[in-house]
C-alpha cells in the first residue's frame, strides 16, 4: 500500500498552462482544429498541415483542453502524441495547453487529471462571459484547488488508465479495418461491378423501413445485458430489449454517414434520437447495413437537423437478388459481429476507465 499522502495544492502550483512554445508565424506545422477532438477521447482524430498564422502552441505529452462552451462540458480534451521529437503543432485558439510540471506532475497524468470530475468542475466553474459564448479564464483556473497524489502513484495511475484507453484504441483500429473491408466487397459488388440482370430497381420502403426509438431516459435504465443506442453509438445497457437482433441504428441527426449507422449482433434497445431498420428478412440487414454506410457516396447527402423518414424510404436503390443478398450475407455478417464485439468491450472499458478515474484521482483507491 502506498503510505504518502495526497496533497492539496493550486491547480497553478501543479500544472503548467499554455507554456512558451517557439513556431515562427509562417512556417509549415501541424494544426489541430476543435473538430479533431471527439468528447472523452484521448487521441487527436487528425491534423492538416499549413502556415502557422496563430493559435495555441504544443508539443509530445500536451494536453490540449476546450476552453469555450459547450465543447469543454461536453469532454472535449485530448492528449498530444503524433509528433515527431521536438515537433511544434499549433491549434486552435480555443485550446488550453496543460503540460507537467517538473517535480510535481507527469504529462500524462496531467491528461487524466483534466478529464475527472473534480478539476472538470473546477474548469467549468472559471468561465466567464456572456450566455453561449463563455470560456475558461486561465487565470482564475490556475488558483483554484485540487489534491494531487505522490509522483510514483502519478506513474502508476496513469498507466492503468492508458492501458484501458489503449485497448480501446485498438479496438477502434480494429473495427475501421474490418469497416473498410466490407465497404470495399459492398462496392465492389454492388456500385462498382453490379450484376444488373439480378436487380430491380425500387424504392428502399421496398426492402426495409425505418422505425422510431424508444423513450428511454438514463434514470430509467437498470443495467444489464442489453445494449443502449443513441445517435452517437452505445450509450449503456438495459435489462430489456426493445428490438429482437441483428439491427441497425440510424441517428435522427447529424450528417448521414459512417458516424451515424450501427450495427448491433444481438437484441438492443433503440432510443428516441434514432430510428432502427425493419426488414422481412433478417439476412437483408449487412446489405442494409452497408447501403446506408455508403449513402453519401451513392446519393447526394447532406447535413440535416433531423433525418427523415420520407426521404430515406422514397430513395430509389438496385435491389439485388435474394442470391447475392445470401452469398453477401455468408461473407460479412462475422465481421459485422466481431465489431459489435469490439464496440461492447469498448463500453465495458469505457466504463471501467470512468469508475475508476475519481476514486484514483482522489485516493480511495491508491495503487503502488
Amino acid at each position: 500500500m502506498n503510505c504518502q499522502k495526497f496533497k492539496q495544492t493550486k491547480i497553478g502550483k501543479a500544472i503548467s498552462i499554455n507554456s512558451k512554445r517557439e513556431l515562427k508565424k509562417g512556417t509549415i506545422a501541424k494544426k489541430v482544429s476543435m473538430d479533431k477532438l471527439n468528447t472523452f477521447d484521448k487521441n487527436i482524430q487528425g491534423f492538416e498541415i499549413i502556415k502557422y498564422a496563430g493559435g495555441s502552441k504544443f508539443i509530445n505529452g500536451d494536453t490540449l483542453l476546450a476552453r469555450i462552451t459547450p465543447c469543454l462540458e461536453n469532454g472535449k480534451t485530448a492528449y498530444v502524441d503524433f509528433l515527431d521529437e521536438k515537433e511544434i503543432g499549433f491549434g486552435s485558439t480555443e485550446f488550453i495547453v496543460l503540460s507537467g510540471k517538473e517535480g510535481e506532475t507527469t504529462n500524462e497524468f496531467v491528461y487524466y487529471l483534466a478529464i475527472s470530475p473534480r478539476f472538470r468542475e473546477q474548469a467549468i466553474s472559471s468561465m466567464t462571459g456572456t450566455s453561449g459564448r463563455q470560456r475558461v479564464q486561465t487565470d482564475f483556473l490556475e488558483l483554484k484547488e485540487i489534491i494531487l497524489p505522490p509522483l510514483p502513484e502519478q506513474l502508476s495511475i496513469a498507466k492503468i488508465l492508458s492501458s484501458l484507453d489503449e485497448k480501446i484504441e485498438l479496438n477502434n483500429k480494429m473495427n475501421k479495418t474490418l469497416e473498410a473491408i466490407g465497404q470495399a466487397l459492398f462496392k465492389k459488388w454492388f456500385i462498382d461491378h453490379p450484376k444488373k440482370e439480378e436487380e430491380e430497381e425500387k424504392i428502399a420502403e421496398n426492402l426495409f423501413k425505418l422505425e422510431y426509438g424508444w423513450h428511454l431516459p438514463e434514470w430509467d435504465r437498470q443495467e444489464g445485458q442489453y445494449p443502449v443506442f443513441g445517435s452517437g453509438g452505445l450509450t449503456g445497457t438495459h435489462n430489456k430489449f426493445f428490438v429482437e437482433g441483428p439491427g441497425i441504428i440510424l441517428g435522427r441527426a447529424g450528417k448521414i454517414g459512417s458516424k451515424s449507422v450501427y450495427y448491433s449482433a444481438i437484441n438492443f434497445c433503440p432510443i428516441e434520437t434514432t430510428f432502427y431498420i425493419k426488414t422481412d428478412y433478417k439476412k437483408n440487414i449487412p446489405f442494409i447495413y452497408f447501403f446506408l454506410k455508403n449513402l453519401e457516396m451513392v446519393n447526394t447527402g447532406s447535413s440535416v437537423p433531423n433525418l427523415s423518414r420520407r426521404d430515406i424510404h422514397n430513395l430509389l436503390m438496385k435491389i439485388p437478388s435474394k442470391k447475392n443478398i445470401d452469398k453477401f450475407y455468408e461473407i460479412i455478417n462475422k465481421t459485422l459481429e466481431k465489431i459489435h464485439k469490439n464496440n461492447q468491450q469498448n463500453q465495458t472499458l469505457s466504463s471501467l476507465r470512468d469508475s475508476l478515474l475519481p476514486k484514483l484521482m482522489s485516493g480511495e483507491i491508491r495503487v503502488k
